[in-house]
């Protein structure tokens, strides 16, 4: 994180965003249990905080300690409650946290387990070397999807609308670090309700997904900024860490004045994640986890039981882009009933 900072101060940018609980990685499950791993990822926050580029605000996610009402910073923070949050470090200093207002607890998430909800919209502002000053609105994945992206928006029908409290207060540019798990088509989804945010409340939607394989779930990236019209003004690739450059400037709208918003940046980019083919998709897809599960596990080197038939072979072709042809072994044992063919 602090090599990508470097790269993206010496490319020109202003503001750096990292994915949802970037720190430690998503999901982090009942490590967030263990005070020394929370301290580690404090500590490691505060040293990336710090050595920020000059002239950069950065923005990344790191599970906190709750803070107290009276709290007037990173460094005094009670012990206890646990928050899935963001912070805000500009010139190596201290800016302002974040904490996640919808919490997930369905399907693969189980949020209301380890974390407490925020109760404050948080906009903070970055300035950029001409001058300019953009607030910035911050949420967190599930603050922006409210569940509809995979059929649980009853869960939040009482509950405030974080980019609707954002945009009240000021926020020109919503970003949204997230930690959004592969699944074959709620990237059309996701996109759409960008696009939807974006056009219904006249700002720049700046998403930021984790990349890669954690366990048993897969992160596929494809980060996209959409512009006050609702038109996609850049989008990132899937599956592999890359750094996405966006220049909005004179398209922010001043925050008083959204009536008839446009984006004066009409670039019409191509987006990865809708032109592939699910086929595609898939296969970075399983490609990405086994490479990314046998990096972390240790593992250099897989035996595969080839039949002949088509899973076989397929799991061998998976196998051998993931890790290299040399480091797959394939192993065929006949018996009385294998076809010529096997």
């Amino acid at each position: 994180m602090a090599e990508w900072s470097v790269r993206a101060g010496a490319a020109g940018a202003d503001l750096v965003v990292f994915a949802e609980l970037a720190i430690c990685g998503y999901p982090p499950k009942d490590l967030l249990h263990q005070r020394g791993f929370i301290d580690a990822c404090v500590q490691a926050a505060r040293e990336l905080g710090q050595s920020a580029p000059a002239g950069i605000t950065l923005i990344f996610g790191c599970p906190l300690p709750q803070a107290s009402p009276s709290s007037a910073g990173f460094d005094r923070m009670r012990p206890g409650a646990l928050c899935n949050s963001l912070l805000v470090y500009r010139d190596g200093q201290y800016v302002d946290y974040y904490d996640k207002r919808l919490l997930p607890s369905y399907d693969v998430f189980d949020e209301d387990r380890h974390f407490e909800p925020g109760d404050r919209a948080v906009v903070v502002p970055v300035p950029a070397t001409d001058g300019s000053i953009t607030q910035v609105g911050l949420s967190i994945c599930e603050d922006l999807w409210k569940g509809e992206d995979a059929g649980f928006a009853s869960r939040y029908a009482d509950q405030v609308d974080p980019v609707s409290e954002l945009v009240r207060a000021g926020a020109q540019v919503i970003v949204n670090p997230s930690a959004s798990p592969f699944v074959l088509g709620k990237g059309e989804r996701h996109r759409a309700l960008l696009a939807r945010h974006a056009r219904t409340h006249g700002v720049h939607v700046a998403a930021v997904n984790q990349v890669g394989g954690n366990d048993d779930l897969v992160f596929d990236g494809h980060a996209a900024v959409y512009g006050p019209n609702a038109e996609l003004i850049a989008a990132g690739p899937g599956f592999v860490e890359s750094m996405l450059l966006v220049e909005i400037g004179s398209s922010v709208m001043p925050s008083g004045d959204r009536s008839g918003a446009t984006n004066t940046h009409t670039l019409r980019v191509a987006d990865p994640l809708l032109t592939a083919a699910p086929e595609a998709l898939l296969f970075r897809a399983l490609v990405r986890g086994v490479r990314d599960y046998c990096r972390k596990t240790g593992f250099g080197s897989v035996v595969l039981g080839l039949s002949g038939g088509i899973d076989s072979a397929l799991t061998a072709v998976l196998a051998a882009q993931a890790l290299g042809p040399d480091n797959v072994l394939g192993v065929l044992m006949p018996s009385p009933y294998s076809s010529q063919g096997s």
